[in-house]
């Protein structure tokens, strides 16, 4: 590949942007076609936008978050590709991945974006077919590295979760045990029911004075309820501490492996983080007395989610589940020889997920460093 392949010209000149339609939540019809809104996908409907691939970016909310879709309906809530004159539609779609397009959004209170603000882009660009497709090809082959370790991550933790129900919501390995009555109803003999705050210390995050800029960008993480989403483990945060931010609420400072739960406004993701870390005010954490409890209480918790809106319900419309209710759930304590066994158990399950969730990390951040040198020609193909 040459540098002659390329040439200069605007963004409008390769692709055209259309806004997308507005399609109510009560309008959408039972089907499989996603509905992809500025931040991905908010339902699904019956039918799609007339172009595939469907390649949207966020118009206002998410404003530039870039989504590639084998079709979609376009929300009225993002711009769409409606023409790709030619080119390929995957190299396009990371082509905007590599445009500054989140700087360029406008507005206060919702960012937008204006597509008549994005064609003039000046862009280099490959003219040649074959070049797009062995660029498109590269990196989405680490795109779907990343998407297949996602699937399998996620049947890892679905199996992780019914090991737990197998022992202790069915109790199938104690069937033939003797079982009494409890706060929980009925379970085994000789174990107990508890508090949470019986199987570890309880620490409520805190944000560092924003005053202090010292405070802020270093090697600390500093992890907020963005980055629990979606993650039985959270290696990246978006913002990290100094060792002086840390050093000033030591007491906040949580050890590796510890399961953190989101109390406020977004109640009841379950994450662990791995490494010393701090949260904010809205994460509760619970830090295990005994190693070996750490993926029970992960566990126990992830099933949860509805109980913990409930007691976070106080007639408002922000949830709120305090330190002090949240340290008094209510939680079976089974023997500690029991815990050992689940903990052999379930590791592999955990610990296989870490090592995808890392491996992505890798896969991810070699993408993220050669799409802008693939986009501009630096590196040849």
């Amino acid at each position: 590949m040459s540098m002659s392949e390329w040439k200069e010209c605007t963004l409008g000149e390769v692709l055209i942007l259309k806004r997308g339609y507005d399609l109510p939540h009560s309008e959408m019809k039972e089907g499989n076609i996603p509905v992809a809104g500025s931040n991905g996908i908010i339902g699904n409907h019956n039918v799609a936008t007339d172009i595939e691939p469907c390649i949207t970016v966020g118009r206002s909310g998410s404003a530039g978050s870039t989504f590639y879709y084998n079709k979609a309906w376009a929300h009225n809530t993002t711009l769409y590709i409606d023409d790709f004159r030619g080119n390929s539609p995957k190299y396009l779609y990371y082509l905007l991945l590599s445009l500054p397009l989140k700087k360029m959004a406008g507005g206060s209170a919702v960012p937008s974006l204006n597509r008549n603000h994005i064609h003039p882009l000046l862009i280099k660009f490959p003219t040649s077919l074959e070049t797009q497709h062995r660029i498109a090809s590269i990196l989405s082959s680490l795109d779907d590295k990343i998407a297949v370790n996602r699937r399998i991550c996620e049947n890892l933790e679905a199996q992780a979760q019914a090991l737990f129900k197998h022992w202790f919501i069915d109790f199938a390995p104690f069937k033939n045990g003797k079982f009494v009555e409890s706060e929980l109803g009925m379970i085994p003999e000789g174990w107990k029911v508890g508090k949470l705050s019986d199987l570890g210390d309880i620490i409520c995050g805190k944000t560092p004075s924003k005053a202090n800029k010292l405070y802020y960008g270093g090697n600390v993480p500093f992890i907020k309820i963005p980055d629990m989403h979606g993650n039985m483990f959270v290696i990246n945060s978006e913002d990290n501490l100094s060792n002086e931010g840390s050093n000033s609420q030591l007491n906040k400072l949580i050890p590796e492996f510890s399961i953190m739960v989101s109390c406020i406004a977004t109640v009841g993701l379950v994450s662990m983080n791995t490494k010393p870390s701090h949260t904010n005010q809205q994460i509760n954490t619970i830090v295990p007395y005994v190693p070996s409890y750490r993926y029970y209480i992960y566990e126990n918790l992830k099933l949860r989610e509805k109980e913990l809106l409930l007691l976070g319900s106080s007639g408002t419309t922000t949830y709120n589940v305090n330190t002090k209710t949240f340290s008094s759930l209510k939680i079976l304590m089974p023997d500690l020889k029991v815990i050992e066994d689940f903990d052999k158990s379930i590791k592999y399950h955990f610990e296989e997920t870490l090592n995808l969730y890392q491996e992505n990390l890798r896969l991810s951040t070699l993408r993220d460093t050669l799409l802008p040198k693939l986009m501009s020609g630096q590196i040849k193909v």
